[in-house]
């Protein structure tokens, strides 16, 4: 672990009562700012690294990081928009090209995401900026790639569709939380966001090369050597998302864990501090799983599932920019924000009340008027914040977020 002066990098004592503010005293600890990174992967070091640093090469010098992150994600958007287009409920029966449209996307916005760090350090623009920009539009993407691979196997609008599209959202809320106390990202030899995501686009060639009934198969007739740990009664694409499960929870959540139990030793933070950060993802997870679990609700029956993906996209990506950004600023480890009161309320309109009688148990009309508020209100509050946060750290460090042409200080 790198050795780190602990005044400079442990966060401000805890105010419950101060949420994602920047203040100029926050503000100046961006003049500081150092980006730091362990990457252990081999597929990354031996084969994905070197295309990155040739595909780097076609990038002008007049574009700037953050507009590569953004057309990065972009083919992601398109993705979902043919998925969703040809394939309505995610249970397959597309035409192959999707799935292939799929991969290269998925490809495309890997490669990027990590073009964006190479043209900072090219054309000298390395900015805190671009470390939440891009983290942020990452954070966005966990649920466009669930959603994309929900239908690429055919998981159709299920409990095991939900599990999908929420899943990587596990992954990359406990690295920003080890990141905020261990001041670096670390990529283990095998990680999401390289080995994660080749696996994952694999997936979309299988279906794209042979169909997506083969998902819709018994996982041990397509696996038979595994018979001896896999139930008889598990398709083969529901077994893909306990591996994504098993995966994130056995061996990642751990590591993180134990990252940060060492992370504060050294910094002489509670340890239990720490593990209150998990509070907010753990409540919005269990609040989503309540929800799209719950016998009266129609999310999942209704075929909403995509709706709810892009609705809890806009507040995980609320949920854990406020981590990177206090990070950045040196700020408490953020607690709170408002997109989790609507996440809440729905556990009680379309859970509790009708439980207790106190609602109608059968309300799909409310329930999907409800969603869409939520949704509309998730995005306005995301990109509000988003938008006020990015002109301040500009304005404050004096650059532009989506152009490298110099500022004209007599503006600012």
């Amino acid at each position: 672990m790198l050795s780190q002066d602990p005044e400079s990098q442990m966060p401000q004592q805890r105010n419950f009562s101060r949420f994602h503010n920047i203040n100029s005293d926050s503000l100046v600890h961006l003049k500081s700012y150092q980006y730091r990174s362990v990457d252990k992967s081999y597929l990354s070091k031996y084969i994905l690294n070197p295309w990155w640093t040739y595909a780097a090469t076609f990038m002008p010098d007049w574009l700037a990081p953050n507009a590569i992150t953004l057309i990065g994600v972009s083919g992601m958007l398109l993705s979902i928009f043919f998925t969703v287009w040809y394939t309505p409920e995610l249970t397959g029966d597309g035409p192959s090209w999707i799935y292939f449209f799929s991969a290269i996307s998925l490809f495309f916005y890997q490669t990027m995401d990590n073009i964006d760090g190479k043209q900072a350090r090219r054309t000298g623009s390395s900015s805190p900026l671009g470390e939440l920009f891009d983290h942020g539009i990452d954070s966005l993407n966990c649920t466009y790639g669930g959603i994309v691979n929900c239908g690429a196997v055919a998981l159709g609008s299920t409990s095991y569709g939900g599990l999908m599209v929420l899943s990587t959202c596990i992954g990359m809320y406990f690295s920003t939380w080890e990141t905020y106390y261990t001041h670096t990202l670390y990529l283990g030899v095998v990680n999401g966001p390289t080995e994660g995501l080749i696996v994952a686009l694999s997936t979309m060639l299988i279906s794209g090369f042979m169909g997506t009934d083969i998902w819709k198969e018994d996982a041990v007739e397509v696996l038979p050597f595994l018979s001896f740990m896999v139930p008889e009664y598990l398709k083969l694409n529901e077994f893909w998302v306990w591996v994504v499960m098993f995966t994130l929870v056995v061996l990642h959540v751990p590591f993180c864990v134990w990252n940060v139990y060492w992370a504060c030793k050294e910094d002489d933070v509670p340890f239990s501090e720490a593990l209150v950060g998990l509070l907010p993802f753990g409540v919005a997870g269990g609040a989503a799983y309540v929800w799209l679990q719950s016998p009266y609700s129609t999310v999942l029956v209704d075929n909403h599932l995509v709706l709810f993906g892009l609705t809890a996209s806009w507040v995980f990506g609320r949920l854990t920019t406020g981590v990177i950004l206090n990070h950045l600023t040196k700020l408490e480890f953020p607690l709170w924000n408002s997109t989790l009161i609507p996440l809440l309320g729905a556990t009680v309109f379309f859970y509790l009340l009708p439980a207790l009688g106190l609602l109608p148990q059968d309300n799909p009309h409310f329930e999907t008027l409800y969603l869409w508020g939520f949704f509309v209100y998730a995005a306005a509050n995301f990109l509000t914040w988003a938008v006020n946060t990015i002109n301040v750290i500009c304005s404050y460090l004096g650059i532009r977020c989506l152009s490298l042409r110099p500022v004209d200080n007599k503006t600012n």
